[in-house]
């Protein structure tokens, strides 16, 4: 499990590789995912507990196991505080980087 904070381009890298190098799938999925989401600015567009159209910022990501075979039945779960300080708990098939930031970065 990686530590919750934002890492360089460069020790993502070399997480990954490492990862690669021996055949850990699992950790090279976090690594993928952790350097996309953490930190950044998401909006959940699907998804039961967690409401349609939220917007926040990612404080915590973690890669779960909730299956029975050791192939099958991970995810990663993410803790997304929104602008008056309320944390919510999703899976990141349920979000998406806001398209408003994407925008504001291209002007």
């Amino acid at each position: 499990m990686l530590a919750q904070k934002r890492y360089s381009d460069d020790e993502y890298l070399s997480m990954l590789l490492f990862a690669a190098k021996v055949d850990n799938e699992q950790a090279m999925c976090e690594v993928k995912e952790h350097q996309k989401f953490f930190g950044k600015r998401v909006e959940v567009f699907k998804g039961r507990k967690c409401p349609i159209g939220i917007k926040g910022t990612v404080f915590y990501l973690s890669r779960k196991h909730y299956g029975k075979s050791y192939h099958f039945g991970f995810l990663t779960r993410v803790g997304i505080v929104i602008d008056d300080g309320e944390k919510f708990w999703t899976s990141s098939d349920n979000i998406k980087i806001c398209n408003e930031i994407m925008q504001e970065e291209k002007e």
